[in-house]
């Protein structure tokens, strides 16, 4: 990109940061709130206030009130309440809180001075299970939202996107004068006012910034408030007045700008169509025990299957995959109506078990007894409770991958396999992103891997993960596509509306791939499997090193364990033949655990 364009981008990012801070048209702070503890403790709090106590989990409860001047308006509640929790409304609305899920419908058209109660389940802990110092009620607001505002700032940064990914394409002028003829329309209409322009950058979204909730996280939500968070200032003034709503002749402007968008783009996308493919399946990579307790799994889990399926009450053709039948065993337990929406998604097509294994295990400590007893109670669990059997194998994030797997998998009736993990390797770089992985006894299983230079398998649809992850792709020439797993995992809740919103408009967007929705199992079955390249024994991961080296004790309870479950299968069998009960739930349990 030459000096004038690289200038031009960086003065339209500037603009769109600013358009950012209008994201809502009004808003209002719920601000009388009500604290219950784990031991049932209650304390009556304000917003801002901290936390009267660190235990967890919590529950805050408020009751909000929609403005009678709402009335025929679209309104919504903006929360950020100290962590990670599960919010549910009395609309019927639920799912998850996190930083990159912090918005939830209230009315698409309010009736104006009714009543909305909020029951949140929060604790003190931010992604990855890291603590959240002081956790407080941050962040509580109804909003109307300026709903063209919104998708023209999200037309505008997917341009500007993909020209910081394309710096150097003969479509990129044409695409930074699009922005510019964009932002020109709006020039004469836009506020120009001191006072109006400070009180919206001061005082809109005020609230967004809380603790535990890091700038990073927070553009990832959409929600922040870029021009206060972005620059740690010393301390922000107070407004100087209230915010105000766009005048209709902005927002004529805004919609113009809008349309003379999509214009442009069809006319460039005429000169310089898609190249490649991404074939795009929803995903929540959620490790089942790491850095937080069993307990805390549960929630996660919970709080990211609500918003998958709130996700896809929205977005019609957005299809979600998950492992893992443990963590559905949990919700059966844990929530039914949960449990039963997610039974009715698999059964439209729209969500998709994967793996076929009880969890995403290790593949180097564990023995091969082991092993099939993963892919044994994962594929009986999900032909019980879904009437499907996995196809798929899912190792996304498994530390390599022992050349005695293949076989094991066909066993289970898996013939394929995905992973992104050899794609960290230090030195080697593998050679191959989709071949025939050929194991020790000369069984093979089709296998693919993707090499996302921004987030891996917790991608986002955004430019940099989708132009990144076709120009990495190594295969080319003998498939015309590569997958790609979008959503935060471990708590981050799932793909967002942010994503799809961005789908929306890049699955046809000029000189970079044309993206689809896909389940996992539907893209592997139309690879062709002549001519591909085929490697021969292990997936060794040249990371993570010492991760296992360094666990000796563990390594050998484990062997211990596995050993003491077959002997006691072969004693209860022989115990069985002379007139005892065979104990079978207690040694499938103790498998399983």
């Amino acid at each position: 990109m030459n000096t004038h364009d690289t200038h031009r981008l960086a003065r339209q990012n500037r603009r769109l940061v600013e358009l950012r801070v209008w994201r809502n048209a009004l808003e209002q702070p719920v601000e009388e709130w009500r604290f219950t503890g784990p031991e049932g403790e209650t304390t009556q709090l304000r917003l801002g206030d901290r936390w009267p106590s660190e235990d967890f989990p919590v529950r805050l409860q408020a009751t909000a009130t929609v403005p009678e001047a709402w009335s025929g308006m679209p309104v919504e509640l903006e929360l950020w309440l100290g962590g990670e929790g599960f919010v549910r409304l009395s609309n019927g609305v639920q799912g998850g809180l996190n930083p990159m899920h912090r918005a939830y419908r209230v009315a698409e058209s309010a009736a104006g001075g009714e009543q909305i109660e909020i029951d949140a389940e929060v604790v003190p802990k931010g992604i990855f299970g890291s603590h959240v110092y002081g956790p407080g009620v941050d962040s509580a607001l109804l909003v109307v939202p300026e709903t063209d505002v919104r998708a023209l700032e999200r037309d505008l940064s997917m341009i500007a996107e993909v020209c910081a990914q394309l710096p150097d394409h003969e479509v990129t002028p044409h695409l930074l004068d699009t922005i510019d003829a964009a932002l020109t329309l709006l020039a004469p209409v836009w506020p120009t006012n001191s006072k109006t322009i400070i009180s919206r950058i001061v005082g809109g979204q005020s609230a967004s910034r809380g603790s535990g909730y890091s700038q990073s996280w927070a553009e990832e939500s959409g929600i922040a408030n870029p021009l206060i968070e972005g620059f740690g200032l010393w301390s922000v003034p107070e407004a100087p007045s209230p915010i105000e709503p766009l005048s209709e002749e902005a927002r004529d402007g805004v919609r113009r700008a809008r349309e003379a968008v999509a214009e442009r783009l069809a006319e460039i996308g005429e000169r310089y169509p898609p190249v490649g493919g991404i074939a795009i399946s929803g995903h929540a990579h959620i490790d089942l025990a790491w850095l937080w307790p069993l307990a805390e799994t549960r929630r996660k889990a919970r709080r990211t299957f609500w918003t998958q399926i709130g996700l896809m009450e929205q977005y019609p053709d957005f299809i979600f995959n998950q492992s893992s039948a443990q963590a559905y065993q949990w919700m059966e337990e844990d929530d039914p109506a949960l449990f039963e929406a997610i039974r009715q998604r698999v059964a439209e097509g729209r969500w998709e078990p994967v793996g076929g294994a009880w969890c995403e295990c290790d593949s180097n400590i564990t023995g091969g007894e082991a092993f099939v007893r993963q892919h044994v109670y994962g594929q009986r669990y999900f032909q019980e409770k879904f009437g499907v059997r996995c196809s798929v194998a899912w190792f996304p994030d498994v530390f390599g991958y022992s050349a005695g797997m293949p076989q094991l998998l066909r066993g289970a009736g898996i013939d394929n396999f995905f992973t992104i993990k050899i794609s960290w390797n230090e030195t080697n770089n593998l050679p191959y992103d989709l071949f025939e992985w050929e194991g020790i006894d000369g069984t093979r299983v089709l296998t693919h891997m993707f090499r996302n230079p921004a987030a891996g398998y917790n991608g986002n649809i955004a430019p940099e993960d989708i132009v990144g992850t076709w120009r990495n792709f190594q295969q080319k020439t003998q498939h015309p596509e590569s997958l790609l797993t979008v959503g935060w995992g471990d708590g981050g809740g799932g793909a967002s509306a942010r994503m799809l919103e961005n789908y929306a408009r890049l699955k046809e967007f000029p000189a970079t791939p044309r993206l689809r929705m896909t389940r996992v199992d539907e893209f592997f079955a139309a690879i062709p499997r002549e001519n591909l390249p085929r490697w021969v024994g292990e997936l060794y991961l040249e990371f993570h090193r010492g991760t296992l080296t360094t666990q000796g004790r563990t390594k050998q309870l484990n062997r211990q364990a596995e050993h003491r479950l077959v002997e006691a299968e072969v004693f209860s069998a022989l115990a069985e033949r002379h007139g005892l009960a065979y104990p079978h739930d207690e040694i499938e349990r103790a498998w399983k655990t």
